[in-house]
């Protein structure tokens, strides 16, 4: 009985060996295919490339937009401006009839 024993544990550790070295091959397996997994979702990273015609778009669009700011921006210049010269004509008289009485 003890034999049978011995051979039983010894065929176990045998087994326990081919079992780690399976596992020990998985792992390694999973870590070499750890990478970006672009099979399955079909989607790409990275940079967006546009031809031409779109590229031309784009700049119309820009361009019609910083025009836009550009005009905005020097209305509100003219008009602070105004403000800014109807507050000096105001203070300037002030000063003025401060000085006069």
């Amino acid at each position: 009985m003890e034999l049978d024993l011995a051979e039983l544990i010894a065929d176990l550790r045998l087994q326990k060996r081919n079992v780690e070295l399976a596992i020990g091959a998985l792992e390694q397996l999973a870590r070499r295919n750890a990478g970006p997994q672009l099979a399955c979702c079909g989607s790409r990273r990275g940079r967006v490339f546009m031809d031409a015609q779109e590229r031309q778009k784009v700049s119309e669009r820009m361009r019609r937009y910083w025009a836009s700011r550009r005009q905005r921006t020097a209305s509100e210049t003219q008009s602070a401006l105004a403000r800014t010269n109807e507050t000096s004509s105001a203070r300037a008289v002030a000063a003025i009839d401060f000085i006069a009485s």
